[in-house]
């Protein structure tokens, strides 16, 4: 843990080892670390010193092990895909408490990643008894791959479809209920300020937009939005800290109406949602 302390906060520096010891391992942290005698191997010591070689390196912990988790379950991962965001737990809960029609909804998620935001809400209104029939869009199919594998582990099967967003038309779905994106949103003039593992790892196709066009992702999909959801149908984005009340200026001005901008737990303007007038 000592070498994880130089480059995390300690806090950081025990979650990683735990996770190491139990996911690389695959032995219990805490039996470990209470019965100290107990030693490891040969193997088993390279396969820790290679893991934590990579994470000083700037490697996710995620890449390392090969999944994340979101809310509650495991994603795969790959360089290919955003990793699971604490921030896009919140919108998740806020879409599925927020729908309880009892008949089914049709759902699409724009820039769908691991499959997380269609996976977890199917699964989570089922416990619930409200069905959806939910939709997962990438433009990648290296991603649409990791996310339909995703499905398969997790027992719930949304449709999956490689499309780029800006050579869709306005008839590529109609009468959605729920439109769902968490687009790229970072200017690139940010990328250096970023923590070194997010900046050099994560996907650039998921996190930046350029400098001069911020919300370029928000307003082109809120475009589709008024073709492709139905009348009273709901719009919802995760949003950058710095572009929330932009995000609302924009749909208002394109009709949309009950536009609401939520902050995340940190007190952070991170979520925005509008319906179709």
């Amino acid at each position: 843990m000592d070498q994880l302390v130089t480059q995390y906060s300690e806090q950081e520096a025990i979650a990683l080892t735990r996770w190491l010891w139990e996911d690389v391992l695959g032995i219990s942290a805490h039996s470990h670390f209470v019965n100290q005698e107990e030693k490891i191997d040969s193997v088993a010591e390279e396969k820790l010193d290679n893991a934590v070689e990579r994470l000083l390196l700037g490697e996710p912990i995620q890449h390392i092990v090969g999944y994340g988790y979101f809310y509650g379950r495991k994603f795969l991962v790959s360089p290919n895909v955003l990793i699971p965001r604490q921030e896009t737990e919140e919108l998740l809960v806020w879409i599925r408490d927020s729908h309880r029609s009892g008949e089914a909804l049709s759902v699409v998620d724009l820039g769908t990643g691991t499959g997380c935001i269609p996976i977890s809400l199917g699964l989570e209104w089922k416990l619930l008894n409200q069905t959806a029939r939910c939709v997962g869009v990438d433009i990648s199919e290296k991603v649409i791959h990791i996310a339909s594998q995703n499905a398969e582990i997790l027992n719930f099967h949304p449709e999956w479809i490689t499309l780029d967003i800006f050579s869709a038309t306005n008839l590529q779905f109609r009468d959605v209920d729920i439109l769902i994106s968490n687009p790229p949103y970072i200017p690139q003039q940010e990328k250096s300020g970023l923590f070194f593992n997010v900046r050099d790892r994560d996907p650039d196709l998921a996190l930046f937009v350029p400098d001069d066009d911020p919300l370029i992702f928000y307003r082109h999909i809120a475009e589709l939005g008024q073709y492709w959801l139905k009348t009273g149908g709901f719009l919802y984005f995760e949003v950058h800290s710095d572009f929330g009340e932009a995000v609302v200026e924009s749909l208002r001005s394109m009709g949309y109406k009950n536009i609401e901008l939520r902050k995340d737990l940190n007190k952070r303007d991170r979520m925005v949602r509008g319906q179709k007038n």
